[in-house]
């Protein structure tokens, strides 16, 4: 193993309000910090296939977990059937007290971290509302009224939006243009919308209102929505391809160098759908 894994709480007195977070650090020499922003219903023990993937790249990873809309409150809501279970997450994700306050926990937690790991590249990564934890630590304003978002981590250098909501869900689709970072949107054909209303073309869509000069869009032919969080069977070859994506793209983001996955980095303007036997 070439990293060690700390498990660490942080507490933002001003919200009354606790982070969680598992640090993931390498080590050997440390290149990158990476923000990670998990799913809702996840925890901060989630996502650790890429925490140690990136980790063993020599990235420090942090998973943040919100406590807001994390698995305890997942289990919290009505046992209802399956369909309707996933329609009162897509309602609970548009509750502004969770939109003002996922930023804000990216924003302490590296405020925490960043004297530990000084001058390094900084990326923002997340999974489905984890997307939207990125998206609103740059800056973007959500839809309604609600106080403003966390001061803007100016210093990011990419950022990893994996199954991001369709623009007009949460934010205005007019607000990606503020977008200045090198961006990859990552989905796969079976990343269906959580309310069975859309399919991945709907995710896409944040590609499209990406500026033309930051965007990068990938599809993996065959994927799921929890298979990026690691969730489901027979899924080694898959998530291997995810991880060797994932690094190429930090590869080439921070360090401006080519990773494990070369072939994936000819990430261009329009869909490049892989086959995750395509990435090795």
């Amino acid at each position: 193993m070439a990293y060690v894994l700390e498990k660490m709480e942080f507490f933002d007195s001003a919200r009354n309000r606790r982070v969680p977070v598992c640090l993931y650090r390498p080590l050997d020499t440390t290149r990158a910090l990476i923000l990670f922003s998990v799913g809702y219903g996840g925890t901060r023990d989630g996502y650790a296939y890429l925490a140690r993937a990136w980790s063993e790249r020599g990235l420090a990873v942090a998973v943040i977990e919100h406590v807001g809309s994390n698995l305890e409150v997942l289990k919290s809501l009505p046992q209802k059937t399956l369909r309707e279970r996933h329609e009162e997450i897509v309602r609970r994700v548009k509750e502004p007290a969770e939109l003002f306050a996922r930023p804000r926990d990216v924003a302490l937690v590296y405020k925490e971290l960043s004297a530990h790991f000084p001058g390094l590249p900084l990326g923002l990564g997340g999974h489905s509302f984890g997307s939207f934890s990125v998206l609103g630590s740059l800056g973007l304003p959500v839809l309604w009224e609600v106080p403003d978002l966390a001061e803007p981590l100016s210093s990011a250098t990419a950022t990893l939006l994996i199954s991001p909501q369709v623009p007009g869900m949460l934010l205005k689709r007019s607000s990606y243009s503020l977008v200045r970072v090198p961006t990859l949107v990552l989905t796969g054909t079976e990343d269906h919308a959580l309310d069975g209303d859309g399919d991945f073309r709907l995710r896409t869509q944040v590609h499209d209102a990406l500026p033309l000069e930051v965007r990068n869009l990938v599809v993996l032919d065959g994927v799921d929505h929890m298979t990026f969080a690691g969730i489901g069977l027979n899924l080694s070859r898959t998530l291997k391809a995810i991880e060797n994506l994932t690094l190429a793209w930090w590869e080439r983001t921070l360090f401006h160098s080519d990773g494990p996955a070369e072939r994936a980095t000819s990430l261009g303007q329009s869909i490049e759908l892989y086959g995750t036997g395509d990435i090795s």
